[in-house]
């Protein structure tokens, strides 16, 4: 029964996936069907959530694709495609204010926020009310706050408070930054939490998250408070603190996805880092290779370009093809090496 459940949320996780990048594909037809007025690609640097967003997409479907079936893991997926999918709905409604709903954006948020907040109470491990205990034995209030939301019972007040907030104060932005910042703190609460109790090897799994959901809070606060106290903020300090705060998020993720197998993907994006890297190079010399030299060669020996480059092709392959076993067989040996040391370090 529990495997079913976690195989309809990673269901749910791919077409949350697949919807948001769907969402980022109208939003980026729209803007270059319209790109010089937006002054270029100055418009990228203003707007950041353009460029690390819909990455997110991605990622959330490499997640829940090709980790394990942990309902922690599977939910986190869940919150990449949420937020990514909430983002576009604010931008997508920019460019086309009749379509604005203040519903839909509510809706997106309590998603997101649920699948933040329930996917570090299960990642890397379950919490449970005898951990919020155990380290937190003299904060009476933070134990009855964690301890709430540790109940199935809070996430329906949670939704009706949320959706009463949203229709007594419609696109208020002190309101949305509050219940932001509610959910960010109480998420970071249960990380940290999940961070005390986890193993050492676990703790070196999930240091990048941490670092990052702590970062992404810190620039979100720090944007609220300036919004609030300056509503005539420098244009450029609120791009600044924003680009911050989305490049947190990205590289801490980035980080856990490619180099740390938090979520058991490595095979995946070793192969990837790989793969691509040897494409890149291989297109680069054969390119300036075939570009430079066998004009040349062909040239002053009367050779037809098709035998040159068939010959070029020929020994890139010989050349690059061992290459690419060795770097694979090296990177996997350094990760293998790695988890034997984590076990040792756990036992």
């Amino acid at each position: 029964m529990k495997s079913d459940r976690n195989l309809l949320l990673k269901g749910l996780c791919v077409f949350s996936g697949l919807v948001s990048g769907i969402g980022w594909l109208i939003y980026f037809i729209q803007l270059f069907r319209d790109f010089e007025t937006q002054q270029g690609f100055w418009f990228f640097l203003q707007n950041p959530n353009a460029i690390t967003y819909p990455l997110f997409c991605v990622f959330a479907i490499i997640i829940a694709v090709k980790s394990n079936s942990n309902k922690g893991t599977l939910l986190f997926s869940l919150f990449l495609s949420s937020v990514a999918l909430n983002v576009v709905i604010g931008s997508i409604q920019k460019f086309n204010p009749e379509y604005n709903s203040p519903l839909l954006s509510t809706i997106t948020f309590i998603i997101t926020s649920v699948a933040f907040i329930k996917s570090f109470q299960n990642f890397p491990l379950r919490i449970t009310e005898e951990h919020v205990t155990a380290n937190f034995p003299r904060s009476k209030r933070i134990r009855w706050y964690l301890r709430a939301f540790l109940k199935k019972q809070i996430w329906l007040f949670f939704t009706l408070i949320i959706l009463a907030l949203g229709f007594i104060f419609p696109e208020n932005a002190l309101m949305q930054f509050s219940a932001l910042i509610v959910v960010l703190v109480t998420g970071l609460f249960f990380l940290f939490l999940n961070y005390k109790i986890s193993s050492p090897s676990g703790q070196n799994k999930i240091t990048w998250l941490v670092w990052g959901i702590l970062s992404y809070t810190f620039f979100t606060i720090l944007n609220a408070v300036l919004i609030s106290s300056s509503p005539e903020m420098d244009k450029l300090v609120s791009v600044i603190i924003s680009s911050l705060r989305a490049f947190s998020l990205f590289l801490s993720v980035t980080m856990c996805l490619f180099f740390f197998d938090t979520f058991n993907t490595g095979v995946l994006i070793r192969r990837t880092i790989i793969d691509g890297a040897m494409f890149i190079v291989i297109i680069l010399l054969y390119n300036t290779i075939e570009h430079y030299v066998l004009h040349w060669i062909n040239h002053q020996l009367h050779i037809s370009n098709v035998i040159a480059s068939s010959v070029l092709s020929g020994f890139f392959v010989l050349i690059f093809s061992p290459m690419h076993h060795k770097l694979m067989h090296l990177l996997d040996s350094r990760f293998k090496s790695k988890k034997l040391k984590m076990q040792e370090t756990k036992e």
